[in-house]
Formats: C-alpha cells, structure tokens, sequence
C-alpha cells in the first residue's frame, strides 16, 4: 500500500516503508491477497488492474503508486483524470520528470517500467543532474560582474513552489522507497538468480568503463545493471530538448537520427520502444573511425526487415541478410539491436528476427534514425554496454537465446 502515509523518514534520515498488510508473495503457487473477489488499498494510489476484483496484480501496481506519489509530492496535488505535466505544473522542473511520472502511470502495467532497479536508475539520473548543476563552479566567473548576477539567476534559480533543499528531499524519498522495492523484489527471486560468475558486469562509457555501475543501494544486491536511459544523458538529452512530445513519446524529426551513448563502444545492445507511421524506421551501428562513416544497419520496411552495411557513409548498402512477413503496422514494438561476440541481432517484441556476422569489429554508437518522408515516436531509448562478458551471459540478461 505504498503512498505517503506509509513512507517514514526517522531522526537519523533513514527511509522507511511501512504497513505490508497488504503485501503478496511473488512466488509461483502462491495465493493472491487474502480477501478473494475484493479490492484492497487506497483508489487515488491503485493501479487501474488493481481496481478490479481478484486482478492478477503484480510488482508494476507498486511502481504505479511511486509514480502518483512523485507527481504529489512535487506539485501537492494527484493526478487525476487529464494532469498537467510536472514542468507545468510546477515551472523550472527538469523535463525529463515529465516522461518519468508519464510512464509510471501508464494504464498498461507493459508500458511502466519493468522493475523499481529501472524506475531508480531513470529518477536518479535527474537528481544527479540536478545536484551536479547546483554544485559545479558557474561558467560565467570571468565575465563582468553585472553577467555573472544574470548567469547565477539563471543556473540557480529552483523550481517555482519547489525550493532546492525540499527538491532533493523528495529524490532522497522516491530513490530509497524504489530501492526497498527492488530490494525486496530481488529477494523474492533470487532462487533462480545466476550464480556470481554468470552474472553481467555492465560499465558506463561516459566514465570511461573505470567501474560497474551501482544497481541499488542494498549492500547484497546483485551485480546485474538495469538499462541506462539515453533520453536522461548526452548527446541524447540535448537533442530532445528542443523535440516534439506526442502522446506516443518524442518525435524523431524527418531524415534525422539520434546516436547514443556518447562515446565509442565495442559490443553493446540499443533498446527502442517506438511507433512508425508508415512502418518505417531504422537501427544503426555507426563505426567510429575518424569521420569516413560506415554503419551496420538494420532496415524496417512494410512488410520486410533488412540487415544490411556499407564501408563509408557515401557507398552503397550492402546486403547482409533479410527476411519478409515483418509487420509493424502503427502499433508500438519493442525493438533490439545487439552488437556481441562478432554478431548482430535484431530482435523485435522479444523474438529473434534476424542475425548476421558483423562484418566490421570497430567501435562505434547505436542510432536510431527516422527517413525524410517518415515521423517516427520514440517513447523510450536505452542501452547497454558490456565488457569482458561471456556471450552466454550478456544473451541470458537481454533474454535472448543463443543458436
């Protein structure tokens, strides 16, 4: 029964969650809660599955009531029926807040986010950035001191209604209660977890792979890291600023492309769930070798998918392999593009449509690119990089079956 009532801060600052009187085990077998044909919890922070009487409810109805309680937490009131965006609500908030609060309450438990680890990482990443903006030295130190009074109002300036200090509260809160969700979920399933040695060690380009990355704050927690969120990192982040948001996610503007992460990897997986209006759109590999170009790139077209690559941005493609009866219509799909142990993969709504050698081992980064006549919604772009993993290993994370 997650909501605020039920989240405790102690004198020492610690987080807690109380009242479990309505927690269910997640193991397989078990019963459901224990009033049978009856709805339990509070309306304003249910998820609509869990409105309805014996719903086969699961870990997602949890995410959901974090979401309801970010959005009150930051603007004092629910959202309901058709809320105003965070940004809107409350001037001066980071963007991304927006997309974070949108999917977490997403009708469709499919469409939230996965696991509190994801939902985590996604809010962390927008508190980081805003601690980092408030703590790095101001640019504008050498110009006259009228520019400077100009640039700190700016750089500074909190939220309207929302003041610094009550901002970070409020992450320290949401961070912690996500992380006793994904704490506790993980216990429930560590029975059938990989053992140490099979687990994935992901690191961050941007750090330049001098670590792993953490996946929660629980001191036992597994070594697996959740997806990072292009949207919420460079160059991604900026190029979104100034993008069209559709009820569908941003719009990739006609004959663009957005590459990610922002520096060269050499085996990684790019995730995008997206919709194409004519069912066209692209995944790429763009080799980083010094501005000649070249890519690997896999081609959705009406009615067929296409592995292709070419040696230079002005050379023809050449064909790799293709495969027909691949439908997208305008619907929402979850697409994959894997670069692992000398083989690129298209997945497409978790099943393995195509894969080919990768005729070129360089580093490089992932695209995603939308064709002059096309408009392409992206709702989410992330990926993950890997280093010094088994093939076994990096397939058994992204849920991919090795052949």
């Amino acid at each position: 029964d997650i909501k605020p009532a039920n989240i405790m801060v102690d004198d020492k600052g610690r987080v807690l969650v109380a009242d479990f009187g309505l927690a269910k085990s997640t193991q397989p077998g078990t019963s459901q809660l224990t009033s049978s044909q009856v709805t339990i919890g509070t309306p304003d922070y249910m998820a609509p599955e869990a409105l309805k009487a014996a719903a086969n409810v699961d870990a997602r109805a949890d995410l959901f009531a974090v979401g309801v309680m970010l959005y009150e937490m930051l603007t004092g009131h629910l959202p309901r029926g058709r809320f105003e965006p965070l940004s809107r609500a409350v001037p001066g908030l980071d963007k991304h807040l927006d997309r974070i609060v949108d999917r977490a309450l997403q009708a469709e438990r499919d469409a939230r986010y996965s696991s509190a680890v994801e939902f985590r990482t996604a809010v962390g990443t927008v508190f980081s950035r805003t601690v980092a903006r408030r703590t790095t030295p101001n640019r504008a130190a050498q110009r006259t001191e009228g520019q400077r009074s100009v640039a700190r109002r700016k750089t500074s300036r909190p939220a309207q209604g929302t003041s610094y200090t009550k901002l970070i509260i409020i992450g320290v809160v949401i961070l912690a209660v996500l992380g006793t969700l994904g704490w506790s979920a993980w216990k429930n399933i560590r029975a059938g977890a990989p053992s140490a040695g099979e687990r994935l060690a992901v690191r961050s380009p941007g750090a330049g792979g001098a670590g792993p990355l953490a996946a929660s704050s629980a001191p036992s927690a597994p070594s697996v890291v959740p997806w990072r969120d292009a949207f919420a990192e460079p160059p991604l982040s900026e190029f979104i600023r100034n993008s069209e948001h559709t009820t569908q996610g941003y719009l990739l503007p006609k004959g663009n492309h957005w590459k990610y992460p922002a520096q060269a990897v050499s085996e990684g997986a790019l995730r995008v769930r997206a919709t194409s209006e004519d069912s066209r759109m692209i995944l790429n590999f763009h080799h980083d070798d010094g501005g000649v170009g070249g890519a690997a790139r896999a081609f959705f077209r009406p009615g067929k998918l296409l592995l292709a690559y070419n040696v230079r941005n002005d050379a023809p493609n050449t064909l790799l392999v293709e495969k027909d009866d691949v439908k997208l219509g305008s619907s929402t799909h979850d697409f994959l593009l894997v670069r692992l142990a000398g083989r690129l993969r298209v997945v497409l709504d978790g099943r393995t449509i195509l894969e080919a050698a990768d005729p070129n081992p360089m580093p490089g980064r992932f695209s995603i690119e939308c064709g002059a006549d096309n408009r392409l919604h992206v709702e989410k772009a992330d990926y993950l990089v890997f280093e010094g993993q088994s093939e076994a290993a990096a397939l058994k994370l992204l849920g991919i079956s090795a052949h």
